[in-house]
């Protein structure tokens, strides 16, 4: 039996809807962005530098302390450009057979803030769903999607929020 659990996480943050949407479908520069991918390589679906379609297949090696991580990670669905919001994608992870065959969906979406701020303006909800993930790295990767839209927008995270339920897996 794997300990693996679903989760959520919710944040909004002050940036508009296409900057947030465009950095989170970025992934040939994720290792710029989340420090611990180190690099990412496309091999199939659509090549670098092309828009995430169905199929877009690529290999993520992280590297967490003194443990490197390949992942194999394929999307499964995802909005056009062109859609209105709210936009969604959704990715399929593998983490091979150093973790016991893993796999995870994550589904990504972007919406414009349905609350309004202080000062009457709106944000950006960015929010994920997990399924099967193993909690360390649910925990990691709130904290990596909040850095990076700090980081590349400039965009302070106003709420983070996580729920977890446990479940176990044959």
């Amino acid at each position: 039996m794997t300990f693996a659990i679903d989760g959520a996480a919710t944040m909004v943050v002050d940036a508009e809807a296409s900057a947030v949407w465009e950095a989170v479908v970025d992934i040939d520069s994720s290792p710029q962005f989340i420090s611990p991918v180190v690099s990412v390589e496309r091999i199939g679906g659509s090549r670098k530098g092309d828009p995430l379609v169905a199929g877009t297949k690529w290999i993520e090696v992280r590297q967490y302390k003194k443990e490197t991580i390949i992942q194999t990670k394929t999307i499964t669905t995802v909005s056009s450009n062109d859609s209105a919001y709210p936009r969604t994608f959704s990715v399929n992870v593998g983490y091979g057979d150093v973790h016991n065959n893993l796999t995870n969906t994550s589904t990504i979406t972007v919406s414009p803030a349905h609350t309004s701020k202080d000062d009457g303006s709106t944000g950006t909800e960015l929010s994920d769903q997990f399924e099967k993930v193993r909690e360390t790295r649910f925990e990691v990767s709130c904290k990596i999607l909040a850095r990076k839209l700090r980081e590349e927008y400039q965009c302070p995270t106003e709420t983070i929020t996580a729920h977890y339920q446990t479940a176990k897996n044959n």
